[in-house]
């Protein structure tokens, strides 16, 4: 896992074309998160919230 400004990639160990980018963002205890295809367009977007 690699951290860069307010970008999350998770790493494979086997293929880096197995890498996945996130681009994220926390505000109120709320994380989200966007990922886009090659194309720019939206796969997944979610909100987790904190537990308590």
């Amino acid at each position: 896992m690699e951290l860069s400004k307010n970008f999350i990639t998770l790493t494979s160990s086997e293929n880096a074309r197995n890498n996945i980018e996130f681009q994220f963002a926390i505000e109120k205890e709320t994380l989200k998160l966007l990922k886009k295809d090659a194309l720019g367009r939206i796969e997944f977007f979610g909100f987790f919230n904190r537990e308590v």
